[in-house]
């Protein structure tokens, strides 16, 4: 199963320097930044992927940790396409025998830290219990073609963790097949049943809805996973060094003593608690970088006599990088350069061409010398934290995602091209859209890959013919036709009440034989009714896509601004204005989508859409 890792962190970062010749390597020891939460994710992908595929698309199955049938559905598809990689497991023809306590993990990270396992049920084909290997015999089924991409999370005020979970079919163009809304918590480091290999156990899920995050303000992310060469476990015999091959999975005093020496080195795996989990694996993945050696985070025998041997690399922070290196640094060279808006790629550890031009436009942005090269400079002005972000456009092809993403996406959903979710992905639904817009606006190109002229076409288009507001035709002055009928000479009814018996007062006038007027000959000149037939089509009225609290936030944030005195509908249609849309009076979602690409423009780190203080002071500087 092909897989590619692209996390996509928000925190914003930055810099400034000059350009001039830059040092391979900076040799200021330091310790390894601790995991994120996007690193900690990344962690959880075996039981998001496998929930995603034991749920399947529509919510065919519900998620319920008190059904055995789920419950070893969900264990048996972590088993087949994940366990294989835990030095603990063991293969042996189409099957794997894995141990009773790795299965207990599985199940503890996938149903909220459970620690009595239901019986297997007989309608559960894919998994046994070994008694003679005191574990669990798991047939393989073939690879599947489906992928999940973490697109998005957000924390509660109470620090519950949300996800967005999107599942991908490779075989169909990376098609997105539905999606999770998976909601998580950090476990009881206390609880005996504690596993340091997953950072989270799962609480519920459930088939994603509209308004998941509505009250939450959710980072967009793109973490998929991303296969290393030779990480599927193996064990390798004994050296006469003494060392024993280690991996995730592992414990006892080897990985002790693995995880002190990293430590003393810079290579920072956390506490030392024996367990061989994320950490220790990131760590032994920068060791290996450092020794030039294959960087699959296992701690082999070789790895591990240079590891302990006098003299042994220190870790380093900046280390220069070119087209054509490739590893972890790599890595999150190009998560960085996706942060800050340079790279839409998914990262996958290589140094390639598109790389190599983020890097330049960075560089070009920044000050530097643009040769596409990350040396230290570069480096260490890429990872401040007031790093410039990219206001220009960039290519973007099918796969990509991220931020630049959503922003073509927010765009050909305001033109009405596209419609449905955001999702953040380059995909087909994406391409689709693109032919509808370069079959609208006469121009041509490839919908699979759009480059920076392109976008800046499609971001200044508008189309011929905006819907009018109000009624075109207004109604004419005099009646367009005669009257249909002509008035009787004759009263046409007699009176509906007769006379009463017993006449109080005497008829002051006797009735006319005639009608007292006569009808006059020509109609007068203004009608004196409005024309009783009423436009048949009324224009649709746009709906608020803010709450009546907001928009009076948002008003008195304008009024404030410009020091004058606008009504609500003043104050967005002033807001419409400056970002060059019709100007309707009514923060609708087209109005919401424009405010919230507009915040990511300008480089806000949580853009929810709402114009607050920052959005109206830069749109005040706008010149329109």
């Amino acid at each position: 199963m092909k897989k590619i890792l692209c996390i996509l962190m928000v925190a914003m970062l930055a810099i400034s320097a000059l350009a001039f010749a830059e040092p391979a390597t900076n040799t200021e020891l330091t310790i390894l930044e601790p995991m994120t939460t996007e690193d900690k994710l990344y962690e959880m992908i075996p039981v998001l992927d496998s929930l995603a595929r034991n749920m399947g698309i529509e919510g065919e199955v519900a998620y319920d940790a008190g059904n055995p049938e789920f419950v070893w559905t969900q264990i048996a598809l972590i088993c087949q396409n994940w366990a294989a990689m835990n030095a603990l497991v063991t293969g042996e023809g189409d099957a794997l025998t894995i141990p009773a306590e790795l299965v207990q993990e599985y199940a503890w990270a996938s149903f909220g830290g459970m620690q009595q396992l239901p019986e297997i049920p007989l309608t559960e084909t894919a998994i046994s219990y070994d008694a003679t290997a005191a574990g669990y015999r798991v047939q393989l089924d073939e690879a599947p073609v489906t992928y999940i991409t973490i697109e998005r999370y957000a924390f509660d005020a109470a620090g519950t963790l949300y996800v967005g979970v999107g599942l991908y079919n490779a075989e169909e163009e990376d098609l997105r097949l539905g999606g999770l809304l998976v909601t998580l918590s950090e476990p009881d480091p206390m609880n005996s049943a504690y596993s340091a290999d997953f950072p989270y156990i799962v609480v519920s899920a459930a088939v994603e809805q509209e308004g998941d995050f509505a009250n939450l303000n959710p980072v967009e992310a793109g973490i998929r996973y991303i296969a290393l060469e030779g990480e599927t476990a193996e064990t390798i015999p004994q050296t006469t060094s003494g060392y024993t091959s280690l991996s995730v999975g592992d414990r006892g005093d080897a990985v002790r003593a693995l995880q002190t020496r990293l430590n003393e080195l810079g290579y920072s795996c956390g506490s030392v608690d024996g367990i061989f989990g994320s950490r220790t694996r990131r760590a032994v993945r920068y060791f290996q970088d450092a020794i030039g050696s294959t960087q699959n985070g296992v701690a082999s025998a070789q790895v591990q006599e240079r590891l302990f041997a006098a003299g042994a690399p220190e870790y380093v922070t900046y280390v220069s990088l070119s087209k054509g290196d490739a590893g972890i640094r790599v890595e999150k060279l190009q998560s960085r350069l996706r942060e800050l808006g340079y790279l839409a790629e998914p990262v996958d550890g290589d140094f390639g061409s598109r790389t190599k031009e983020a890097v330049k436009l960075f560089q070009e942005t920044a000050g530097l010398k643009a040769d596409g090269i990350a040396g230290v400079k570069t480096l260490k002005a890429l990872y401040k934290s007031s790093a410039p972000e990219c206001e220009d456009f960039i290519t973007l092809k099918r796969g990509d995602t991220g931020v630049r993403v959503k922003e073509l996406q927010n765009r050909l959903v305001e033109l009405g091209f596209m419609t449905g979710k955001i999702s953040g992905t380059f995909d087909r639904a994406t391409s689709r859209a693109l032919e509808a817009y370069m079959e609208a606006a006469g121009v041509e190109g490839d919908s699979r890959s759009v480059n920076a002229a392109f976008l800046e076409a499609l971001f200044a288009y508008e189309p011929a013919e905006e819907p009018t507001v109000e009624p075109t035709v207004e109604p004419t002055p005099d009646p367009t036709e005669e009257p249909t009928e002509v008035p009787t000479a004759e009263p046409t009814e007699e009176p509906t009440e007769a006379p009463t018996e017993e006449p109080t007062e005497e008829p002051t006038e006797a009735p006319t034989a005639e009608p007292t007027e006569e009808p006059t000959a020509e109609p007068t000149e203004a009608p004196t009714e409005e024309p009783t037939a009423e436009p048949t089509d009324e224009p649709i009225k746009p709906v608020s896509a803010i709450t009546a609290e907001q928009l009076t936030i948002v008003t008195t944030l304008v009024n404030t601004q410009l020091e004058s005195s606008k009504s609500e509908a003043e104050a967005v249609m002033w807001i419409q204005q400056q970002l060059e849309l019709t100007q309707t009076g009514v923060y609708d979602v087209v109005t919401l989508n424009a405010v919230k690409a507009f915040q990511q423009k300008i480089g806000l780190s949580e853009p929810t859409g709402v114009a607050d203080e920052a959005t109206v002071a830069a749109l005040a500087e706008l010149k329109v």
